[in-house]
């Protein structure tokens, strides 16, 4: 299990992973870095994978080969990927009940005048076959084993970063913030990379823009509190002209 941050408001939303494999239980087989845990969705958002090696590779695997073009999809590859790995390692089936799936994709209201953006999350140990909704205006986060292991450490950093957002507040101010979780987590968990993937969706006058952000975590913090967005950010795709209110 390593990292995932998410976020969703009635603006934006994103997702954050990092990119470290880890081989054995405690590592004891190893790591190896540079191995991408957000994918594109081309119909819908992204989505992220937290767990298992054999399940995150076949949840990524089964992604890129089906159709995805609707929730649904999501949470039936899921399920598939879950059983997939519990059959080809049963020793680990507890271990995999706990793999966690992420995704993000644009709804809308039903009079089809306000875009949605949505954000959800897969747990077979949690929420068995469904999805769970993030709440809007409030970071979630998985969090790697020593934090797990840890209440106190949780709760610390969940009062140190204040996750529910109370106040007006725009995507850099919150993506900022979620870099800083991210940075915490990987000086503290050997499981975590200190390089992310971040995959957005927000509003801008060009219309709904998709993009993706990634990165040496201390690097891409100071590009964004400098203002330097534009040297770090990859536009994947704009679907425009904006919804007018």
């Amino acid at each position: 299990m390593t990292a995932i941050i998410g976020f969703t408001t009635g603006l934006f939303s994103i997702i954050l992973t990092d990119n470290r494999i880890n081989w054995g239980m405690e590592q004891e087989y190893g790591y190896e870095d540079g191995q991408e845990k957000l994918f594109n969705i081309p119909e819908m958002g992204w989505a992220g994978g937290a767990g298992l090696s054999l399940f995150i590779n076949d949840f990524k695997k089964s992604l890129a080969e089906e159709k995805v073009s609707e929730v649904q999809n999501i949470i039936d590859i899921f399920k598939n990927s879950v059983d997939y790995s519990k059959n080809e390692a049963p020793e680990y089936s507890e271990v995999i009940d706990e793999s966690v799936a992420i995704a993000s994709w644009i709804g809308a209201t039903e009079a089809m005048d306000k875009i949605l953006f949505r954000v959800g999350v897969l747990s077979k140990k949690h929420f068995g076959n469904q999805m769970g909704l993030l709440n809007e205006n409030e970071i979630f986060v998985v969090y790697p084993p020593e934090y797990l292991r840890s209440i106190e450490k949780v709760r610390e950093l969940e009062e140190r970063y204040k996750l529910k957002i109370e106040h007006d507040f725009d995507l850099s101010e919150i993506l900022i913030r979620m870099l800083h979780i991210f940075n915490e987590i990987s000086q503290n968990s050997k499981f975590v990379s200190t390089t992310c993937d971040v995959g957005l969706q927000f509003m801008a006058e060009e219309g709904l823009i998709k993009a993706k952000i990634s990165g040496e975590i201390t690097k891409l913090i100071n590009k964004l509190e400098n203002g330097d967005v534009s040297s770090c950010i990859e536009i994947i795709n704009v679907i425009g002209p904006k919804i007018s209110n």
